[in-house]
């Protein structure tokens, strides 16, 4: 048997090399011995590791990958190794593909709202980076028609130029005055390792001034918290070193602000360039408003940790800012079905801040208590655009109410003018007045958003609106809120960039390598030289001739890494088809059955469908289209087992090119008509129904299973006299995971076992939420006097908590946050495991190491996980969770409906019953009820 494994002589890890075992000559001993490798390849750390291997299926040769060559080892060669010991070397195959290179050649994208990473507006211009390049864009005009009509304005790139198309990757840019922009961007000196240097363009000219160059020093910015000052004297940033810096323009100095916070969000100068604000986690997880002044060089918490406070704007009188802090709660009551829990309403006050200690600002009109209205002290607005904000003493609780706002799920702080607060939720843009109506005047109406846009922002000089839209960006003065706003469009019409794809393949590979070093969650890289590692792969790129083949280099120096959560996906590939209708079109339609050829046409030997408990679950109806229930809605007889497709849309399945897949092709959600030969009368019928796209398809199969699976889980159990419950998890992702544990959970928890089924979950985050529910503990119980936990009555507190015993079913394919859970069942000692080892990935991730062109060159596995018990990687990573029972599914047994897991897992249920002296039972009688009866005779 020939093997890929990156063991050692020594027993320890090391590179990617082919082994040989003997196979045992008894089947029996299959699971039980242990292989002795044999090495046959010697790559070493200095060469690239051989990543796939097949063997030549008649000639018995090895044919291998390593980097981008395929070698061959004949069959002779493998043989005297094994018998006379030594390596095997390989002979490099001579590949040659003649090809015109057409992905490789110089071309046009159109411009998609997913390339727009940054915007600002200053004037009546716009500076926008799309998809890594910057451009002016003019607002929209008539069209040009000749010479009697006016020259249009100049929409144009400004960074980079022609010739390093592909070369440069622009991260950000705004503005800095009216003739400048400052820009984020990969060192064009520096663009094979694409480190990132600052740029100050010219907006007319495009020339380019380096103000700080890419060697390194800048990291990984995050280039969306890059912001300017609106004086144009400062920028600033945060870094995935948890770093908050600040450049000075006239210097081209950069200052670190000294401070514990590392996890930083929105920034924000103030209107006179004075002070910068902030958002961060603090060190309860809280989110909170911190101030620096530029001047002193002090940071000031200007907001609680007691509470969040996420949403800011600086005002002319006063700081603004939006705050959770009246906490309340939808749900009164734990009583009820699902063990119901406070969810806290995600609405906002907005409060204020004034600049002066000594004086309220005049937004400030009145504080209302219970029973009066107290008039609050006002000042005249402040003439001096200059703010002096006082940051000594209790800044904290110098924050008011602005109690004409009302409570909303805010999204954004837009702007404050001088009768209103400007802010968006998801119904768009709230022009909000500062202060109430006098009380003598008539009821005012419910405000509404004055204009339906909500993806907007403010200019760095704190001027104009501008918002995302359908067809492109549109801009409003905020003056113009306090009335109707009118926005005026930006010219994004047909809209592409110009890209030379071998440039950019080495501006993405150097991209890659630099967002890995930087977004990793061990600075030290697992110890790898990581300058090594970019020279290793480098020639790789050089040979590449598409986009896929970019992928192939990232998988190889990502895997360097030997971590798990390293994702390679996403790039601009090319397409088969032409055109959206084109693709689906050539998609084949399922109809949601298990299908045999037979001699007359096709006959149906299974109908998918799910839990008739539970037809529609997130909202979706989940039905065959050959089931009775769909078809009888329009007055026909549904398909059962045995049933005979002969035709569809009047052509025999069987004479049709590409027989039931040709016939389908495009057809998902249109109506086709099947002539079906009936298995009980053997009459022809003609049916009506409408086909499911594939993935649905996929989806109601596997439904089938996992309601297949739940009522053999209930028989089994039922067999060896105890009751069970049976929860299938596919993910730990969202809504759904969560709707999923609910539905089976909450109606089986007062079963003596529980089998929460994890095989095949492809991960999430909600572990924590399921093994709090899975930790509640019964302390005591309810009776009254007719009722108890056995008709229907009051249970146990703690409400709905699970009292049975519970096995985890899991498998080679329970990946990331799956495994998570059945560490922590393992390690809270909540249950058994039983099944194979899971796929090994600890380290969690975010995915925002984003390539140029939406991309993943290997996403970077972020945040690191440990406890007491298994160190790093919680014994998970490149491990895997070790089951405590070991048992696979064999492929046949599996194919005819039998599931080993299961059945073990009902056993391993049953054992753990039995041997547990307090079982299921209720709690012992605690005797007769208070008997207040007095003795006869009593005084």
């Amino acid at each position: 048997m020939i093997v890929l494994s990156d063991m050692t002589e020594e027993g320890g890890v090391g590179i990617m090399n082919l082994h040989a075992f003997e196979i045992p000559d008894e089947e029996e001993e299959f699971y039980t011995f242990n292989p002795t490798l044999i090495k046959l390849t010697s790559q070493c750390s200095t060469l690239i590791p051989i990543q796939s291997f097949d063997v030549d299926s008649i000639t018995n040769d090895i044919i291998y990958k390593s980097g981008a060559d395929v070698y061959i080892v004949k069959k002779e060669e493998v043989e005297e190794a094994l018998e006379n010991g030594g390596m095997v070397e390989g002979e490099k195959m001579e590949i040659r593909a003649d090809s015109d290179f057409i992905q490789a050649a110089t071309k046009l994208i159109k411009a998609e709202p997913s390339h727009y990473t940054s915007f600002d507006v200053r004037n009546s211009l716009a500076v926008s980076t799309v998809r890594g390049q910057a451009y002016i864009l003019p607002l929209k005009s008539p069209w040009y028609l000749g010479s009697s009509s006016p020259i249009p304005p100049r929409r144009h790139r400004l960074f980079p130029s022609t010739t390093s198309l592909g070369a440069v990757r622009v991260f950000n840019s705004q503005f800095l005055n009216e003739t400048h922009t400052i820009t984020l961007s990969t060192d064009l000196e520096s663009w094979n390792t694409a480190e990132i240097g600052i740029y100050l363009l010219n907006v007319k000219t495009s020339r380019s001034t380096k103000l700080i160059p890419g060697n390194g020093d800048l990291k990984s910015p995050n280039s969306n918290s890059f912001t300017v000052s609106p004086t144009g004297e400062h920028c600033a940033w945060w870094d995935t070193d948890g770093n908050l810096k600040m450049l000075t323009v006239s210097t081209s100095e950069i200052t670190t602000l000294e401070t514990w916070i590392v996890e930083f969000g929105t920034l924000k100068f103030s209107r006179d360039g004075e002070y910068l604000a902030f958002t961060h986690s603090a060190r309860n997880q809280f989110t909170q408003i911190t101030v620096y002044d530029i001047k002193t060089k002090t940071l000031t918490h200007v907001t609680s940790d007691r509470f969040n406070c996420n949403l800011f704007t600086w005002g002319e009188e006063g700081f603004y800012y939006t705050s959770d802090r009246d906490v309340y709660t939808d749900q009164s009551s734990p009583w009820g079905t699902r063990a119901p829990s406070p969810h806290f309403v995600k609405e906002r006050q907005v409060y204020v801040i004034p600049y002066n200690n000594d004086v309220m600002v005049s937004e400030i009109a009145e504080l209302k208590t219970e029973n009066e209205a107290t008039q609050a002290p006002t000042a005249s607005p402040s003439t001096s655009p200059n703010i002096d904000f006082d940051l000594t003493g209790d800044v904290i609780h110098r924050a008011y109410p602005v109690l004409s706002i009302p409570l909303k799920p805010y999204t954004e702080f837009l702007a404050v003018t001088s009768t209103s607060a400007i802010l968006t939720t998801a119904e768009g843009i709230w022009s909000l007045p500062l202060t109430p109506p006098p009380p003598s005047s008539p009821p005012t109406p419910p405000p509404t958003p004055v204009h339906t846009n909500h993806d907007c922002s403010i200019s760095s000089d704190y001027i104009s609106i501008y918002c995302e839209t359908s067809s492109g960006f549109s801009f409003a003065p905020v003056d113009s809120f306090s009335g109707s706003p009118t926005f005026s469009e930006f010219d994004t019409e047909d809209m592409f960039t110009i890209v030379h794809p071998r440039l950019e393949w080495m501006n993405m590979y150097g991209d890659s390598w630099r967002m890995l070093r930087d977004y990793f969650y061990d600075k030290n890289m697992h110890g790898l030289d990581w300058e090594s590692i970019y020279e290793k792969y480098l020639p790789l790129v050089d040979r590449v001739n598409v986009r896929e083949e970019l992928d192939d280099v990232f998988k190889q120096m990502a895997g360097e890494l030997s971590a798990l959560h390293v994702f390679v996906y996403g790039g601009e590939y090319r397409s088969v088809f032409s055109d959206q209708i084109m693709k689906t079109i050539n998609k084949v339609a399922k109809l949601g059955a298990n299908l045999k050829t037979m001699d007359r046409g096709m006959e149906v030997q299974k109908i998918y469908e799910g839990d008739p408990d539970f037809p529609v679950h997130d909202h979706t109806a989940t039905y065959s289209p050959l089931s009775h229930v769909t078809l009888s809605r329009s007055g026909q007889i549904g398909i059962v087992l045995g049933d005979v497709i002969t035709h569809i849309n009047g052509e025999h399945v069987l004479a049709i090119p590409g027989g039931l897949s040709g016939a389908l092709r495009g057809m998902a959600g249109r109506s086709v008509k099947l002539s079906v030969e009936k298995v009980e009368t053997g009459e022809n019928v003609d049916v009506i129904t409408v086909p499911i796209t594939g993935a649905a398809d996929d989806d109601l199969r596997y439904t089938h299973w996992e309601y297949q699976t739940m009522v053999k889980a209930k028989q089994l159990g039922t067999e060896k006299n105890f009751k069970v419950g049976y929860i299938h998890l596919r993910s730990m992702s969202g809504a759904k995971a969560e709707n999923a544990f609910a539905r089976g959970f909450f109606g089986d928890y007062d079963k003596q076992g529980m089998i929460i089924d994890v095989r095949n979950n492809h991960g999430g985050n909600i572990d924590s939420w399921i093994l709090d529910a899975l930790q509640r503990k019964a302390w005591m119980y309810w009776e009254s006097r007719n009722s108890d936990i056995t008709n229907g009555g009051l249970g146990w507190d703690e409400q709905f908590a699970f009292r049975g015993k519970i096995v985890v079913l899991m498998n080679e394919h329970t990946a990331s946050d799956g495994e998570g859970f059945s560490r922590g069942m393992k390690t809270l000692n909540l249950g058994t495991l039983v099944g194979t080892r899971t796929w090994g990935g600890g380290i969690w991730l975010s995915s925002d190491n984003r390539l140029v062109d939406g991309g993943l060159g290997g996403s970077a596995p972020e945040v690191g996980t440990y406890n007491d018990e298994w160190g790093w990687g919680l014994g998970v990573e490149n491990m895997g969770v070790e089951p405590d029972v070991v048992v696979d599914n064999d492929p046949h047994a599996t194919y005819r409906g039998e599931d080993a897991q299961l059945e073990k897992g009902i056993e391993v249920l049953k054992e753990m019953i039995e041997s547990d002296t307090d079982g299921f039972s209720m709690p012992n009688d605690p005797g007769p009820k208070k008997n207040v009866q007095l003795p006869e005779g009593t005084c």
